[in-house]
């Protein structure tokens, strides 16, 4: 399973392509900052995985920028045939805080919400 979010802004992002099948949100490609975008859902950094993954991960050759990317294990999965899902995380608030003015823009938030409580 898989966190997304829809989104503007993708560039730098790994991307799911998804499909609604019998109400579950089917993903049937991702693809790691891709070059050409097929899709403006972001996939967020959690996951949810059965130890299938791990046979998918050795299966997997190095991606963007030659490491190995759970993205691409993650297509490999689809590829095999196993079914992935995606949760849509909607519009809350979601910082990347590997970059430093997300990660002090999320501490701010998250200052402002606990003095509020």
């Amino acid at each position: 399973m898989l966190l997304v979010q829809k989104r503007k802004i993708i560039e730098g992002c790994g991307l799911a392509n998804i499909k609604k099948i019998k109400k579950e949100n089917i993903v049937f490609h991702v693809e790691e900052k891709p070059k050409k975008p097929q899709s403006n859902w972001v996939i967020l950094p959690i996951y949810y995985f059965q130890p299938v993954v791990f046979d998918a991960l050795k299966k997997t050759s190095q991606g963007y920028n030659g490491e190995l990317q759970v993205t691409d294990a993650i297509e490999t999965l689809i590829k095999s045939d196993k079914k992935v899902i995606a949760y849509n995380y909607g519009q809350k608030e979601w910082f990347d805080i590997g970059i430093p003015d997300n990660y002090f823009n999320a501490l701010s938030l998250s200052y402002k919400k606990s003095r509020r409580n």
